[in-house]
């Protein structure tokens, strides 16, 4: 029982530290984790990078993955992530743990099914706001790049995104691909209040994929518990 709970407590962790890095990253931590900008881009090549990231996520509709989730202190949870305009996201966990993250594009709800709770926030408060909305609009989306970095390795970049509208609610560093003349988002890195940074990779990604319209939904853990204590 005591090792069951501290399981419980540790996964909870890890979704309220994602959560909270979805939500206002906080001032003093928005910049201080991005990479290093590189010398030697020059600011044509830098913007024709700009450009195209538009581009992609202005064609982007929907997305489907496995994402890899990745704490300060090394935790690491896993799941799929399901993303779709207009400002709706999944993440489900597929490593037992208990909780589910998901917008139905107006709020994002956790949701604690072991503890039957569900905790709400507006959608529009996410950092990754910017990339949300209904209708793409292309200078909409040049205006929340702040930057372009070098990536880990060749043919990948660092997008530095922030909503110009509300620049108090944090940056993300969006993870590019850039292979044969084609984009891919491989994940993102954002602050997570508390002066560390929580990173999401994606993998086996499918783009404008059809999603139904039940990944949007959850059953509400509230009522179990409600008929639980009828019953009592």
């Amino acid at each position: 029982m005591i090792a069951k709970t501290g399981r419980r407590f540790a996964a909870m962790g890890t979704a309220l530290a994602l959560l909270v890095a979805l939500l206002a990253g906080g001032a003093a931590a928005r910049t201080q984790d991005a990479p290093a900008a590189s010398g030697g881009d020059t600011a044509a090549v830098e913007d024709r990078r700009a450009d195209e990231v538009v581009a992609f996520f202005a064609g982007l509709a929907s997305l489907k993955a496995r994402f890899v989730e990745i704490t300060p202190d090394g935790g690491r949870r896993e799941g799929i992530f399901l993303w779709q305009r207009p400002g709706r996201f999944r993440f489900s966990y597929t490593d037992g743990t208990p909780f589910i993250i998901v917008s139905d594009g107006r709020q994002v709800s956790l949701v604690d099914e072991e503890a039957g709770s569900v905790s709400r926030w507006p959608v529009a408060e996410t950092v990754l706001a910017p990339l949300l909305a209904r209708r793409p609009d292309p200078g909409a989306l040049r205006a929340a790049i702040r930057a372009i970095h070098d990536g880990p390795v060749g043919g990948l970049f660092w997008v530095e995104v922030e909503d110009p509208a509300h620049p108090g609610r944090g940056r993300a560093l969006l993870l590019i691909s850039e292979r044969g003349g084609a984009l891919s988002w491989l994940g993102w890195r954002v602050p997570d209040g508390r002066g560390g940074v929580i990173e999401v990779r994606l993998f086996d990604a499918e783009a404008n994929v059809e999603i139904a319209e039940s990944a949007w939904e959850f059953a509400d853990p509230r009522r179990a518990v409600r008929r639980k204590r009828r019953g009592m």
